[in-house]
């Protein structure tokens, strides 16, 4: 049992040690026939071309929250999305400026679907 529980623990402790210096090379993407798009923030500001954006304004008031995305890819393909949803406008306005934010959109452009990640594998800003 001493024997199990001591190869368990390596197996664990190898498994962190290998995901702690893990990089991630994910760019910004806009798929326009799945409505989807999103990438790391700091691959759209990394990015050599003049274009690649992320955006992300989140508002509200008393009485009323929103928010939107907007995304442009490599190749100038831009698309967005809003939301007066609360629960998706939280989780835009958590955003860290070096998340990664993955957004999907229903055809009146409203985010059905919203995913922000905030790992240390993904690369940090550059210029």
């Amino acid at each position: 049992m001493k024997q199990l529980a001591c190869a368990l623990f390596a197996l664990v402790a190898s498994a962190a040690a290998v995901h702690a210096g893990a990089r991630y090379t994910n760019g910004v993407s806009v798929n326009t026939t799945s409505r989807s798009g999103g990438g790391p923030l700091a691959a759209a500001r990394a990015d050599g071309s003049t274009h690649t954006n992320i955006q992300i304004e989140a508002y509200g008031t008393n009485s009323y929250v929103g928010a939107y995305v907007l995304i442009t890819d490599p190749a100038g393909v831009f698309a967005y999305c809003w939301t007066n949803n609360p629960g998706l406008t939280q989780l835009l306005a958590a955003a860290s400026n070096d998340a990664q934010v993955f957004v999907y959109w229903d055809t009146t452009g409203q985010c059905t679907n919203v995913y922000v990640t905030n790992d240390s594998g993904l690369a940090p800003k550059a210029p």
